[in-house]
């Protein structure tokens, strides 16, 4: 039995999501032209623009939407995960090493070309699904008092700053023993 139209558009759409962000894994956003994105999908392109009629932008924005949304999901996954502070940070790196080469590549390579209300809309979405679940489990940490009082905005900054060069470093430590090492040092120093 042949499935639905609907069915069928939306594996069309979500299969163009996909693709695209390996190509620009691959190309680099101004490497990737829909032509090569419906090549690679199976489709025409006059397709393709009936899925997303504003073209590449579009494209790309709801991409990179739904890829802050996934991470927003496993962000929350990670942190249900820990016991404590120490344990939820560790969750949190433990998935970025599992998920976020990928992502943070073409986010960074991606977010600057599209529009200035997209990007905006994208950063909400990150401080609203990232940002904010990050900053309340230090926070829970400060009143707990597993952490000694401090500017809960910069810490949680610096450490979503630590997992997005995550990609960088993964190569070079085991992912065993690496979250746990990383953890420590940013909750205990350097001195």
């Amino acid at each position: 039995m042949a499935r639905p139209l609907a069915e069928n558009a939306r594996n069309t759409r979500q299969n163009a999501l996909d693709m695209m962000a390996r190509l620009i894994q691959e190309f680099g956003y101004n490497g990737v032209s829909m032509n090569q994105l419906a090549d690679r999908v199976g489709i025409r392109k006059a397709s393709l623009y009936h899925h997303f009629p504003n073209g590449k932008e579009q494209l790309v924005g709801e991409m990179l939407e739904g890829m802050i949304n996934h991470h927003a999901a496993g962000y929350q996954q990670a942190i249900l995960a820990g016991a404590n502070v120490r344990e939820k940070l560790q969750a949190l790196l433990k998935f970025n090493l599992a998920e976020s080469s990928e992502v943070s590549h073409v986010m960074s390579d991606s977010l600057r070309f599209l529009s200035e209300g997209q990007q905006a809309h994208l950063g909400n979405l990150f401080v609203q699904g990232q940002f904010m679940k990050v900053k309340q489990v230090i926070e829970g940490g400060i009143e707990s008092g597993e952490l000694k009082p401090h500017d809960s905005e910069l810490s949680t900054w610096m450490f979503l700053s630590l997992m997005g060069e995550m990609g960088v470093v993964e190569q070079y430590v085991s992912q065993s023993d690496f979250p746990n090492k990383l953890v420590t040092l940013f909750l205990e120093g350097l001195m």
